[in-house]
């Protein structure tokens, strides 16, 4: 993919658990704001992909309670 696809964001991108990352949306319905910092805490991936392939979903703590639905309703260490 180039660029263009991603607002000039270079289009690709190393992640692993402990790297923090910068939000470059706001999301108001859960409270964040373009450049709310985070830390990735997990990463999901397709089984029925190839090894190297993008994750499916990237976990990312935002140290802010949430008050709406979340993904991990269930665990209340992943309302951040």
């Amino acid at each position: 993919m180039n660029n263009e696809n991603f607002n000039d964001l270079i289009s690709s991108i190393f992640l692993y658990i402990g790297t923090k990352v910068v939000l470059t949306r706001n999301y108001l319905n859960v409270s964040l704001l373009n450049s709310s910092t985070g830390i990735v805490k997990e990463l999901f991936y397709d089984a029925n992909k190839p090894a190297f392939a993008l994750p499916k979903f990237v976990f990312a703590d935002f140290d802010i309670e949430c008050t709406e639905e979340t993904f991990f309703s269930n665990d209340i260490s992943r309302k951040g």
